[in-house]
């Protein structure tokens, strides 16, 4: 199985997008989107993909509508003309292909390459920033603690949410107000709680001796020959769509 490195991943995203928006005829759109969905189903994930854009895709509908309003609609100060073309109703197509393809493309990119992966990548093309006094490494830190934090935080209100329905006797509540008593009920034990799970991880960056060495790493980004096949297979690609577009 070929493996990439997440910034090839990232790179490879990134030119689908260039495909998405640059002049071409729906065709190319359609065709584009039959292969999205061609790939999305070949990879296993449609569920959690679709699953993950679903809130996007419900706007697609009301993007044709609204584009396809503004278009055709002419107004002026003594009366409001609506005109629809075949030429108002292709660029609208057009418009709502392409916001198709790019929930698409980012709902695949969001399970294709993850989100720690994501972060690695990012923070290794801003590293170099570090040299000319930028906090790339400690902004960076923050971000992973937080995302891997929160889950526990999330896990930890609903253990504490479950013993205090259970020591007073009470069920879930359905209405807002006794949503909210119920929070406010919890607040004081889950903070005792986070700081108590804060100041354990700030003891343990001290002992690792963070921010007095240079920082190791779980695992370190690095290109192969699949990765460099693909650098000069897109920019063959680029090049083909900048000529074509010349002429």
């Amino acid at each position: 199985m070929v493996r990439l490195d997440p910034r090839t991943k990232i790179f490879i995203v990134l030119m689908f997008l260039a495909f998405i928006f640059i002049k071409t005829p729906v065709w190319w759109q359609v065709g584009f989107s039959c292969i999205l969905l061609l790939t999305i189903f070949l990879s296993g994930k449609h569920k959690k993909i679709f699953s993950s854009v679903r809130y996007f895709l419900y706007f697609v509908p009301l993007t044709f509508l609204i584009h396809m309003l503004l278009s055709s609609v002419s107004l002026s100060f003594k009366e409001i003309g609506l005109s629809i073309e075949s030429e108002d109703v292709v660029r609208s197509i057009m418009f709502t292909l392409r916001i198709l393809n790019m929930f698409l493309v980012m709902g695949f990119a969001l399970h294709w390459i993850g989100g720690l992966d994501i972060l690695d990548s990012v923070y290794v093309l801003l590293r170099p920033l570090s040299r000319i006094g930028l906090w790339v490494d400690d902004i960076f830190v923050a971000v992973i603690i937080g995302l891997r934090f929160f889950p526990i935080v999330k896990k930890e209100y609903r253990e504490i949410r479950d013993g205090y329905r259970a020591f007073f006797g009470v069920g879930s509540e359905n209405s807002l107000s006794g949503k909210v008593l119920e929070t406010k009920n919890l607040m004081v034990p889950l903070m005792v709680s986070v700081f108590r799970k804060a100041d354990v991880l700030s003891c343990s960056m001290k002992v690792r001796g963070y921010g007095q060495k240079r920082r190791s790493c779980f695992r370190k980004l690095a290109f192969n020959r699949y990765d460099y096949m693909i650098f000069c297979a897109m920019a063959i690609i680029l090049s083909v769509l900048w000529y074509v577009e010349k002429i």
